[in-house]
């Protein structure tokens, strides 16, 4: 079952990506970095050091703020993320489709032979 849910993700993503491409082609700012085919962290970091190379050589200040967000993907609102997409333009079936892969998530965790219960799952990507 992982494997066929690893593929339908793998396709609804690429349906994604090219329905916003031409709904929004300026959607993504192009710096943006992360979660784009062939970028990298070292992508990002090769940017950062032209840029604040680029600064001193014109005598300007630098400044750098760095924003750490490795938990937001686990307080992922469903019922916004829904609305979020619905105005970028993702509706009919398509908006339905991923609406119904959230719908009564649930986990257990395994800890060598150790089961937990069930419990459901309201925040978080899949």
């Amino acid at each position: 079952m992982p494997c066929l849910s690893k593929l339908f993700e793998k396709i609804v993503l690429k349906r994604l990506n090219n329905a916003l491409a031409i709904a929004r082609p300026n959607f993504l700012n192009p710096q943006q970095q992360g979660f784009k085919k062939h970028l990298s962290c070292i992508t990002t970091a090769f940017n950062l050091q032209e840029t604040i190379f680029h600064q001193i050589e014109q005598n300007s200040n630098v400044y750098v703020g760095m924003l750490d967000q490795r938990a937001a993907f686990d307080v992922v609102w469903h019922s916004g993320l829904f609305l979020k997409l619905g105005r970028l333009g993702v509706v009919g079936k398509m908006l339905r489709t991923l609406m119904a892969s959230y719908r009564n998530l649930s986990c257990t965790i395994k800890i060598n032979s150790h089961v937990s219960d069930s419990f459901p799952i309201q925040r978080s990507l899949r």
